[in-house]
């Protein structure tokens, strides 16, 4: 009896320590692939863009880090945002769930 590959959503909670469930659930999803999808089910495009969507993942995330690394900000202008919550914002933070979780409203892949 042969076991059943896991969907890429688990594989990746598995095999990347950091990443969550929900995390991995929004990468597929940004990435258009079916919740639950098996590896033998996905083509190349669908794997090209599960990959862009986790470099866009890292490289907001990675701004982020490094927006509140910075230290604090001199206060933003009336009406607006320091360069750290903006940082955020675009990594697509989620308070709720304590991470940033991509959301296709701020990119495109």
């Amino acid at each position: 009896m042969t076991a059943l590959a896991p969907g890429i959503e688990a594989g990746m909670v598995r095999a990347f320590q950091g990443v969550s469930p929900a995390l991995a659930a929004a990468l597929a999803a940004g990435a258009g692939l079916a919740p639950g999808a098996t590896p033998d089910a996905v083509d190349e495009a669908a794997w090209a863009a599960l990959h862009a969507e986790w470099l866009f993942w890292v490289d907001s995330t990675t701004a982020a880090a490094a927006a509140v690394a910075a230290g604090p900000a001199p206060p933003p202008p009336p009406g607006g945002v320091t360069p750290a919550a903006a940082a955020l914002a675009a990594a697509g933070w989620c308070a709720e769930q304590q991470q940033g979780l991509p959301d296709t409203a701020y990119h495109t892949s």
